[in-house]
């Protein structure tokens, strides 16, 4: 078994994914061409957004939002602890200061309560200025976006959805990658919508930010007149065979993947509560809460254990059935020596007191496989696995 069944995916969908290469490759436009075109505007559809603008990645994705709203040395942008590095890093690179939120402990989203926090320690004790929110929606759970967006409203900063890993879901009744100032999401091959190499995508429904965005794309090029150049940009551009693969896979997520992801993931989710209401108090195991008011497209599947021992050891035990397993993220941010230098909840906390949430689960959390291309058998075999657990933790507790 995998943890992503791409080889799965490449045999379904071979035929068209060569042909449409096939066609890139003898129409001689190599870079921003046609498929570009037509798949921002294909994606702009799906997700209701006016605009979208594709790059190089998801991480230059959101690197490029902050360019576009004008980041420096001393603007602060509020990004959750618990997430992949890339959240983080484009704050950096863009020239602002990462401070870093915690989680909501059930849904594992940016805590709007801690955001409030964290907003309240920039304004009282730093002369530092809040900019801007990075919200994350972990594992494809969108955060409480309801709260989001009030906080943003009153302090007047900036929303960033990172939709890396939610392609799909929805809050409200609306894509995810609709709600902020801006919205992106990456391509990286094991995303919900994944291309064969490095792609990324901005939505906003702002003219003037899109404009901003797709300017910074191209070096900083001037939209309307040749050979002008009106801002200092970067080389971040989604390339025509990139493109022409997304315009075939986000056809196949919307008539078969969307769908069968969900189901599996609501198969799992019932199989675990049914495990956990025979052990009775015997086994402590939970899973990330939905959002209220979303309807998430999944992109991983993870299991909170009581402690790290036992989640270390059922992790043994599970790869040694030949079913890998996988920890998001093995630290917070926080915690990680390149941003250590960021620690600015000193100012309020020590720092082991900081982000208990954030720490907590990526302590104990472990992400099993879990796509669209789960076969029956090996939904079986995870059924089995979630089973073991039981027996596993209760051999774990009398060692």
């Amino acid at each position: 078994m995998k943890f992503k069944h791409l080889d799965r995916q490449y045999e379904e969908i071979k035929d068209q994914i060569h042909q449409a290469i096939t066609d890139v490759l003898e129409s001689g436009q190599y870079i921003q061409g046609e498929n570009v075109k037509k798949l921002e505007k294909e994606l702009a559809d799906y997700t209701g957004s006016k605009f979208c603008i594709t790059c190089a990645n998801g991480t230059d994705a959101l690197t490029l939002c902050l360019l576009s709203i004008g980041i420096n040395n001393q603007d602060v942008v509020f990004v959750p602890d618990l997430t992949f590095v890339a959240s983080a890093e484009a704050i950096v690179q863009a020239g602002g200061i990462p401070f870093f939120v915690d989680v909501d402990l059930e849904t594992w989203t940016i805590s709007p309560e801690d955001l409030k926090h964290k907003i309240k320690i920039i304004n009282e004790e730093t002369d530092l200025i809040p900019k801007a929110v990075i919200s994350v929606d972990l594992f494809g759970n969108p955060a409480d976006y309801d709260q989001i967006r009030q906080i943003c409203k009153e302090h007047n900063l900036k929303l960033i959805v990172d939709g890396a890993q939610s392609f799909g879901s929805e809050y409200r009744g609306e894509s995810t990658l609709k709600i902020g100032d801006f919205s992106t999401t990456s391509f990286f091959p094991a995303k919900n919508l994944g291309c064969y190499g490095d792609g990324g995508a901005i939505f906003t429904d702002d003219p003037e930010y899109a404009n901003t965005v797709r300017s910074l794309c191209f070096h900083g090029k001037s939209l309307t007149e040749s050979g002008i150049y009106e801002r200092v940009g970067m080389n971040s551009r989604l390339d025509e065979i990139q493109a022409a693969i997304l315009r075939v896979k986000l056809k196949h997520f919307e008539e078969f993947e969307k769908n069968q992801i969900q189901k599996n993931a609501e198969l799992i989710r019932n199989l675990i509560q049914e495990n956990s209401d025979k052990a009775h108090n015997n086994m402590n195991l939970s899973v990330q809460k939905i959002q209220k008011e979303s309807n998430p497209v999944l992109s991983q599947f993870s299991i909170l254990f009581d402690s790290e021992e036992q989640r270390d050891w059922v992790k043994k035990k599970m790869e040694e059935e030949g079913i890998p397993a996988q920890i998001y993220y093995l630290f917070p941010l926080l915690m990680q020596q390149a941003y250590s230098v960021y620690d600015l909840n000193l100012l309020r906390l020590k720092s082991e007191q900081m982000n208990r949430n954030s720490r907590s689960i990526s302590n104990r959390i472990l992400s099993i496989p879990f796509d669209a291309y789960l076969s029956d058998s090996e939904i079986n075999q995870i059924i089995q696995v979630v089973f073991q657990i039981r027996l596993c933790l209760s051999e774990f507790r009398n060692q």
